[in-house]
Parts: C-alpha cells; structure tokens; sequence
C-alpha cells in the first residue's frame, strides 16, 4: 500500500472514532425528525398484538420554522477595505461574490447545511473551481451543497468553529463497484481482497458491493519567498528564487522591489483515493483554505469531545411521550364500539359464527338462545373502558414540553396562544427569534469564512484581463474590466487590479432586498401622511419601491415631473455625479477667487484715493500756513 495513502486511512479512522458519539446522536436525530419515534421492541410487539403505534411528529413544524427564519433573513457578505485596498475594488469583490452565490446557487448549499445543522447537528458546503465552457481556459468559481452531512470528517486537532486551522479534511462518498470501474478502469477493486490493513472493509463492502472513494484535502508545510513592490503589491517569487540560486540578490537590487521575506507557509493539496491506492495524482488548490465549510449547531464538550446539538435532541422524549398518551387515548376510543359481549355459551352455542363477527360486521340483527338457568336475560356488552383525564394531561403537558425544550412557543408558529396584545405576540416571537439564534449566528459565521475563502481566491483565479458581472444589493449588473486599464465616464484611467490589498469580511443578517423594498414603501408613506407638502418630490421613489407591475416604469414618469435639477442628479452615475461636484467645487472655488481679486483691487483704490486726499490735505494745510506767514510778516513790516 501507498504510504501516503497508508497515513490518510490512519488519520481518516481517528478522526472518524473522534467524531463517533456526535456522528451517532445525529444520526439518531435524523431518523427521528423523519418519523421513526417510537422503540423497535415496543413497535413490533404493538404489531403483533394489533394495536395503534401513532406518530404525530410536530418537530418538523420546529425545524420548519428555524430554517423559514434563515430564509427570510438571509446572511449577505460585505467586504472592507483594510490595507492597499480602495472602496471601488472592495466593491467589485463584493459584487462579484454576490455574482458568484447566484449562478452557483450558493443559498440552496447555505440554507441545505442549515437545515442539517438544525436537525442533526452539523451540516457542510464546498467552494469548487471550474471551467466556464468546454472551448475555454477561463475557470470560474462556484459554492455547490453537500447533500449528506456524513461524508465530511475533519481534523480532529482542529480546534477554530469554522476548521481554517485543520490540517487535513476528508469528503467522501460510497459508490457500486460496477460504477468504479466504469470510472477508474485501470484501477482494480479486488486489491482490497489481500489488504492487511484492519478496516478495509469500511472501504470496500463485500455485501452490497459498494467502495467508498474519498477527497483526502491536506495542508503541506512549504518554504515561501515573498516580495512587496513599489506600488504596495505583494508577489510570491518563491518559484523564481528556487529556479536561480543568483536571484534573491537580483531581486533585491530590482528598482521595483521594495524587500523580500521568508516565511513558513503551506499548500493545499486533494488527493482522490480508494482504501489502498490514489485514484488520480495529487493537485495543488489554488487557495490557502481548505475549500469546504461546516455550520454547526451549539457546542457542548463532554469528557473532552465536542457534541454539536441539534435544535430537536432534547425535544425528542417529550415526542415520545406525547406519540403513547395520543395512542393510548385514541386506542381507548377506537376499542368502545368493540367491547366484548358478556353471555352465557349456550347464549351464543347456535349463532357462533354471527357473534364472532359483531364487532366487525355491520349486522342488523344478532339472534341468541335464551338460558333460563343463567340471570341474564340476553348477551349483554362490556362497558368500554372510561378515559382518564390523566391521560389527556399528560399528553398536554408532553406538548408543553416539547414547545419548552425547542423554545418556540404557538405564537413563533403562527399559532393562537394566551397573548392578546400585539406587543406580547411580537414578545414571544422574539424569544423563538432568540431560541434558534445559535444556530443562525453559526450559520453566519461559516458564511463569514466562505467569504475568506473567496476573497483568497478570486485574485488567484481572476488573474487575466477579463470582463466579469457584478452584482449590486438591489440585483442590477454591470460588466467590469479587471486586471487591465480603462477609462471612466469622468475620463479618468484606472485598473482594478485584485490583486493588491487586503480586505475584511463582515456578514449581515437581515431581510432580503425586495422585503426592504417594501418596507421602504411603508415608511415613505407614513412620512408623506406626516409632511403632504413633499408627496410630489418623493413620488417616484414610493413607486419604484412598491411591488408592482410595472413599478419601473410609473417611477420613470413620475420622474420627469421633478424638477429639472432632481431629475439630472439622478440620472448621474456614481462616477459622473462625483465629477460634477468636483467641477462645481473648482467653479466655486475659481469664482471665489475672482470676487476676492476684486476686493482686493477695490480696497487697492480706496487705499490709493486716501492717500491722494491725504496728500491734497496737507498740501494745502502748508500752503494756508504759508499764506498766514506771508501776511504775518508783512503786518510786522508795515508796522514797523
């Protein structure tokens, strides 16, 4: 056997008796959401005797109600810009990510791991590259469900919720031997036959004829060189520097590199095998993150080892006992009308056959002998046995408690309860809301890590000069140019180049777009009740939210009655409305300037006018003092 192979079975049977009590509590779970609720022994003797064993499964209405929550208040990603990262490409990643859920169908693998979370436990999704047409090289990424929550195993040394610190992962399925050799004919299953390893047989099954084959995901330690540019870009030059032992020096004298580090990284490899053999060569993952995502339920550590609960596991006694109380009571009320007749043998000696079938025949008449030495006159039916108030109880306070151990109460159903105020209702809702939080938050969380997982990727798989779709929160697309120059409507030349910067994820919870459309409405309407006056400038904006036919296009006309001003701001991109303000601002600003040349010009000749008069004063203030000298020497001359 392959050693490689020989260390997979070893990690995989660990890993497996690792997993094995949360493995069988929910496979228990399972079988009993769907039906199977009472005890084999007590099953098949109440078969045997002929005897009602009714199942009246009201989890399913529980975990109907979790998964109904998630649907309506869907997880949606939002990506930060955090280092050498801008708003603009933030948005392209988060628009594409939204591009890639809805061709990929990502809601269907979030809400299909959901629901397996709710009712056993623990439920998973992959995130797969593929080749967008059979005449193309261009690969795309999609999130595809897992449809059997049992085929995933992880690292049981892992300790993160959401496993990114798992060094190896399992995903496996079980096929016939007919279709593992249509698909591996070079592969030969009767290796299994003298294998010495002691648990082929979970491998190869000589009963039903079935092999499992497994992806083996595994993270391997590898030596990387990375370098930053001038322009803040970060490149793996570890093939480049390996290939020439010269190279780091001329790496570190390029003009373009800034500094180059080492650093202890890895790789992640799948490797597709059988219990004794690879079935296709090992392949490197283009990304850093094993590509498989598991949402859980509450976690609870006992002796150790992790127990992943589901919403219904300790709702399942109360099940129990509420399925006996109802068939104890409808088997009394069922047996009334078929109470034994009470007689004497020579009553019933002559009319056998008749009697033998009164409780299941529809007879009109059943004759019998008289017996003149017994005190009865005739055959007489044994009273039915009387139910017991007990009984009906107990059957009610097994509902309660089956309510109490899930947490959600008539009204989280939709059900009448005792609360008659709106506010008490919309109260008790809200502690349903609070009771399947868990399990919601979890779900959330994986979704955060399928982001990370994503936003690792993209650049690695967008790595070309392509066109791709992105999507907007209100559904609209557009087409985006990635990895190479293009000029905006405001002319400027930009790139959006994936590759550079680092990003955050983030993940809300909420209610879809189109119901926050509609609450949008509702609002819009109360605030026109409240202010009539501003019902012609918002118009537009109430139809366009509202869920009609052809709600575009009444907002369209309704549009042209506003104002010329509105109307141009609005038909403004993003882009365009940005340019505008910025060519306002420079209007402004240049039309600031000028008026404060022209006070500086006017204060210049004020300026300039007072110094004229000034001087005109004090000339003529001399020559008024001349003149008063003049005369006063010409009075002393002619007194003299």
């Amino acid at each position: 056997m392959n050693k490689d192979i020989e260390i997979a079975k070893k990690r995989f049977e660990r890993a497996m008796e690792f997993d094995q009590r949360c493995r069988e509590d929910a496979e228990e779970d399972f079988l009993f959401a769907n039906g199977d609720q009472w005890p084999y022994e007590i099953q098949r003797q109440r078969e045997l005797e002929q005897r009602p064993c009714l199942t009246i499964n009201k989890l399913t209405q529980a975990i109907a109600q979790a998964v109904g929550d998630a649907r309506l208040n869907k997880p949606s990603i939002k990506v930060r810009p955090v280092e050498g990262a801008d708003d603009d490409d933030a948005d392209i990643f988060e628009g594409l990510i939204r591009h890639i859920e809805i061709r990929s169908s990502a809601p269907t693998a979030y809400i299909t791991a959901y629901e397996h979370s709710v009712t056993g436990g623990f439920g998973h999704w992959r995130v797969v590259t593929e080749y967008n047409d059979d005449d193309a090289f261009s690969q795309d990424i999609k999130i595809k469900r897992i449809k059997d929550p049992f085929s995933v195993v992880w690292d049981p040394d892992s300790s993160e919720y959401n496993k990114s610190d798992a060094k190896f992962c399992f995903v496996f399925e079980r096929i016939s031997v007919d279709e593992f050799e249509a698909r591996y004919p070079k592969k030969n299953p009767t290796s299994w036959e003298n294998s010495d390893y002691r648990s082929s047989g979970d491998w190869y099954s000589h009963v039903d004829k079935t092999v499992r084959i497994a992806e083996y995901w595994q993270k391997i330690p590898v030596k990387k060189f990375l370098a930053q540019t001038t322009d803040g870009r970060v490149i793996d030059v570890t093939d480049f520097i390996q290939g020439n032992k010269d190279s780091y020096e001329e790496l570190q004298a390029h003009p373009e590199i800034n500094t180059i580090r080492e650093v202890e990284s890895h790789k992640v490899t799948m490797t597709l095998m059988d219990g004794t053999q690879e079935l296709e060569k090992p392949r490197d993952w283009a990304g850093r993150y094993i590509p498989v995502v598991s949402t859980y339920g509450p976690e609870e550590v006992t002796r150790g080892l992790p127990q992943y609960r589901s919403l219904i596991r300790y709702a399942k006694d109360p099940q129990r006992m509420y399925n006996f109380w109802t068939t104890q009571i409808t088997e009394k009320i069922a047996l009334a009308p078929k109470a034994p007749y009470i007689g004497t043998a020579k009553m019933f000696s002559k009319h056998k056959k008749a009697w033998a079938q009164s409780n299941t025949s529809n007879a009109a008449y059943l004759a019998f002998t008289p017996d003149k030495e017994s005190s009865l006159d005739r055959p007489t039916r044994e009273p039915p046995a009387a139910l017991n108030v007990a009984e009906i109880e107990q059957r009610n306070q097994a509902s309660d408690d089956i309510k109490a151990t899930t947490g959600l109460y008539d009204a989280s159903l939709g059900n009448r309860s005792n609360e008659t105020s709106g506010r008490a209702i919309l109260a008790r809702q809200r502690e349903g809301d609070v009771a399947t939080f868990p399990w919601m938050d979890n779900l959330s969380r994986s979704i955060e890590h399928t982001g990370r997982i994503l936003i690792d990727l993209i650049p690695r798989i967008y790595d070309t000069q392509r066109q791709v779709r992105v999507l907007g929160i209100d559904g609209s697309d557009k087409i985006v140019p990635i990895n190479q120059p293009f000029r905006t409507n405001a002319g400027e030349i930009r790139v959006h180049d994936l590759s550079k910067g680092k990003y955050d994820i983030e993940v809300t919870v909420g209610p879809s777009y189109t119901t926050k459309r509609l609450e949008a409405a509702d609002s819009i309407m109360a605030f026109i009740q409240s202010m009539p006056n501003a019902a012609p400038m918002v118009a537009d904006l109430v139809a366009q939210n509202m869920d009609w036919p052809f709600a575009d296009e009444i907002a369209k006309r309704l549009k042209t009655m506003l104002p010329p001003e509105l109307q141009e701001a609005d038909d403004l991109t993003a882009e365009e409305q940005m340019a505008k303000e910025q060519m306002e601002a420079m209007a402004q600003q240049k039309m600031e300037e000028a008026e404060m040349l022209e006070k500086e010009k006017t204060v210049s000749e004020i300026r300039k006018n007072n110094a004229d008069a000034a001087k005109d004063f004090a000339d003529a203030e001399a020559q008024q003092i001349e003149n008063v000298a003049v005369q006063s020497g010409m009075a002393e001359l002619l007194n003299g």
